[in-house]
């Protein structure tokens, strides 16, 4: 794992603060001093574990502690129960207790980054492919624990004593026996902070922060899936983020009806974001439906792609790129205006104007 500590763009980690002897006394007190099998932790921190009595094949294990497959992992968990491994030489402090600030999106890009190149050999594309696995997974842990604003153990890992380039291999191991919660979670970037002891008796999620949180969690694994081509990820991501909250706000704005055409058959609707959510950068962006339209799903394909847009007066504006037949077969025409005049998305329609609307001329050399 590969901690970034100080480096976090969080503006919560701005501080002029210094930690007390205390605090780093205490860190000192985690080192671990000897090293139970990470199994046995596991049980004591509640864990189910009867999974390890399991090899990777499919093979029953005389001793499940020495799983070598699930001893390999940095993050566990079952049900409501989650389990993190952090290196203590990793560990902060500040004037709020001791922390631990990471980024493992960002960790697994660059691993699947390092995967890519031609010049690795077998065994070091696996290991690459292994470290981009596990700091998925222990950012999907870490998500979670934010989303349920749910406590988790921490594991501390003593000194790294493995050899450069293979695995990490920990000299000790020690459950911490304070619980930790995830402090701050920015879901866009991945940045997020990890701080020792109980939760605060702070409000949990609004709604539409949780359907923020979840969307976007889901577009960034649409977007790390190798499986599919990048037309898949836009038609899958497009048809993710125009679920939820955002397309039940516009179904209530526009009446259950297409923007344009006023088609009411709602399995031929889409929840289109005028500025795309890919461009958002304000949580309101992508979720109010002052940046939404409901469109009818051949009206929805010309907006995207830059083929039609509205002008200030809500009126169709047609590129001259979409010849009058075309117009015909897709049933628009320069008569046409949105059924409604909501003034809030005059913004958003301008950026389209600007930035969507015959996007391929821009790309012309004069």
């Amino acid at each position: 794992m590969q901690a970034i500590g100080a480096n976090l763009s969080s503006p919560l980690n701005v501080t002029m603060n210094k930690p007390n002897n205390e605090q780093v006394g205490i860190i000192a007190e985690l080192m671990p001093a000897s090293s139970p099998p990470v199994r046995e932790l596991l049980i004591d921190a509640g864990l189910d574990v009867s999974d390890w009595d399991y090899s990777k094949d499919n093979e029953l294990l005389a001793n499940p502690n020495s799983n070598s497959y699930k001893n390999s992992f940095w993050s566990f968990s079952h049900e409501k129960i989650t389990v993190l491994c952090i290196w203590l030489h990793e560990l902060s402090t500040d004037m709020d207790g001791i922390y631990y600030g990471d980024n493992m999106q960002k960790l697994a890009n660059e691993e699947l980054n390092q995967r890519n190149q031609v010049t690795l050999s077998g065994p070091e594309k696996t290991r690459h492919a292994n470290r981009e696995k596990k700091a998925r997974h222990f950012h999907l842990k870490v998500f979670e624990a934010y989303r349920d604003r749910r406590e988790v153990r921490v594991i501390i890992l003593g000194k790294d004593v493995g050899i450069e380039g293979r695995a990490e291999r920990a000299e000790g191991r020690l459950l911490d026996n304070s619980p930790w919660h995830v402090e701050y979670l920015e879901h866009r970037t991945g940045d997020f902070r990890l701080r020792r002891g109980a939760i605060p008796n702070t409000a949990p999620l609004s709604e539409d922060e949780l359907e923020d949180l979840i969307v976007t969690q889901k577009v960034m694994e649409i977007a790390a899936d190798e499986n599919l081509s990048a037309t898949e990820k836009e038609a899958i991501t497009k048809a993710r983020v125009g679920q939820g909250l955002f397309r039940t706000g516009l179904m209530n704005r526009w009446k259950d009806r297409c923007a344009v055409t006023g088609c009411q058959a709602a399995a031929l609707l889409v929840a289109s974001h005028i500025v795309p959510w890919s461009q958002c950068t304000t949580k309101a962006q992508r979720l109010e439906p002052s940046n939404g339209l409901l469109l009818a799903a051949p009206i929805d394909k010309l907006f995207d792609l830059g083929y039609i847009s509205f002008d200030e007066q809500f009126k169709i504006v047609i590129s001259k790129d979409l010849k009058i037949l075309d117009q015909k077969a897709f049933g628009v025409d320069p008569s046409l205006s949105l059924k409604q005049k909501p003034s809030d998305i005059q913004a958003s329609l301008k950026w389209h104007r600007e930035n969507i609307f015959e996007k391929w001329l821009r790309k012309r050399p004069d």
